[in-house]
């Protein structure tokens, strides 16, 4: 029964379509030149197939998947490889994440962790995350150097092939939130805040 759920799961994945402002955010951070990583707790052929699939592994340095650790998120192994790998400092990599266990590898890792819930994980516990966002469209480069020193940035496959519906959370911290004003003043936008 697993392996079957397991191969509904993927294939339903492989036929959805990127989350907006995936390839944006992707293409900026190229731009850039900040390097990218991801850390996923699926397969190598599966997230490789994917990203191939997708047209995206050119833009990728790394790719740490559950082949290439001993332990799988909430452990931060898949993270700490994955900047080591990058060769950055911790406190220079942003991850971005879509699910409690993710959060909390990120943030177990001391990384500085992004929260884009989708609508499987959206009841999730994001505590752990140093910001919640409703969606990748409201991210820009600028509001990721606001949460960090941006050296490295982290990808997580998940949140780049979730479906489109995400619930909508809040900015997660008062101080990330005067950040993120700051930040947004680069985009020309002002963040909605939702309470």
């Amino acid at each position: 029964v697993v392996p079957a759920r397991q191969a509904q799961h993927h294939a339903e994945v492989e036929a959805m379509d990127l989350l907006p402002g995936a390839e944006d955010l992707i293409r900026a951070a190229n731009v850039a030149g900040l390097r990218l990583a991801v850390a996923s707790s699926s397969p190598v052929d599966w997230v490789g197939g994917h990203l191939e699939r997708r047209g995206l592994i050119g833009y990728f340095d790394v790719v740490v998947c559950r082949d290439h650790v001993a332990m799988t998120k909430p452990d931060p192994e898949l993270y700490t490889t994955a900047v080591e790998s990058l060769g950055v400092a911790f406190d220079h990599a942003v991850a971005l994440e879509d699910s409690h266990h993710g959060t909390v590898a990120a943030k177990a890792a001391g990384l500085v962790c992004v929260a884009v819930p989708n609508r499987v994980t959206a009841g999730q516990d994001f505590d752990a995350a140093s910001l919640v966002v409703d969606s990748l469209e409201r991210l820009t480069i600028p509001t990721l150097a606001s949460l960090s020193e941006l050296v490295g940035f982290l990808w997580v496959d998940d949140v780049a092939v979730d479906p489109a519906a995400i619930v909508p959370k809040r900015w997660d911290a008062p101080t990330t939130v005067a950040g993120l004003t700051a930040a947004a003043v680069y985009a020309q936008e002002e963040p909605r805040l939702d309470v």
